[in-house]
């Protein structure tokens, strides 16, 4: 990410939400992605083995709230049951990000499917 589309990372937020309902084989994933670099977030979003989505976005708070607002309302096939949010874990913390962001290798990715207790992706 170059330094100049870098807010202050004063302003960022680092969350994770967990989204259920019918959001896996429905696009969910491309969907958020698509939103989320359009948006200029970093993160990650993946399906869990249980049928829901898991997600980490971090970047300036207000982008980060339109993302879980946007995250709510899902793709025209999916039914968003719930949007659930939760501390972004240690690995995708807003200091974690600043250094990848420095040194541009920071970006959104897809990640692969995992258990919902499987540890999250590295940033890369």
């Amino acid at each position: 990410m170059p330094a100049e589309d870098a807010e202050s990372f004063d302003y960022w937020v680092a969350t994770r939400v967990r989204i259920e309902g019918r959001v896996q084989g429905v696009g969910y994933r491309y969907w958020a992605e698509g939103w989320a670099r359009r948006l200029g977030l970093l993160g990650y979003v993946r399906n869990l083995t249980d049928g829901a989505v898991d997600a980490v976005f971090a970047g300036p708070a207000q982008t980060v709230a339109r993302m879980r607002m946007l995250c709510a309302e899902g793709p025209p096939a999916a039914d968003v049951a719930a949007v659930t949010p939760a501390p972004a874990p240690e690995t995708w913390s807003v200091d974690v990000l600043k250094r990848a962001a420095e040194h541009e290798a920071a970006r959104f990715l897809r990640a692969p499917n995992a258990a919902p207790d499987a540890p999250p992706p590295a940033p890369r």
